[in-house]
């Protein structure tokens, strides 16, 4: 698994969990988390002060078949 930053250019309409990804906190940043390049959750972080962080959201679904 792996984490990528959800940029502002791609269509937050388009993705998973798209009604749970909240776009309006200014100081927040969003990583999708995927599985062989399947999205298949996210996690959302705000920035408290500079160079502290807190876990606002964390979805994760359950794969189909773990290992």
């Amino acid at each position: 698994m792996r984490l990528t930053q959800l940029q502002a250019e791609e269509s937050v309409n388009e993705l998973p969990f798209q009604d749970l990804i909240n776009q309006n906190l200014t100081d927040s940043v969003t990583y999708l988390i995927k599985h062989q390049e399947r999205i298949i959750g996210f996690v959302e972080v705000e920035q408290l002060e500079k160079g502290t962080y807190k876990l606002t959201k964390f979805v994760v679904t359950k794969l189909d078949h773990s290992e």
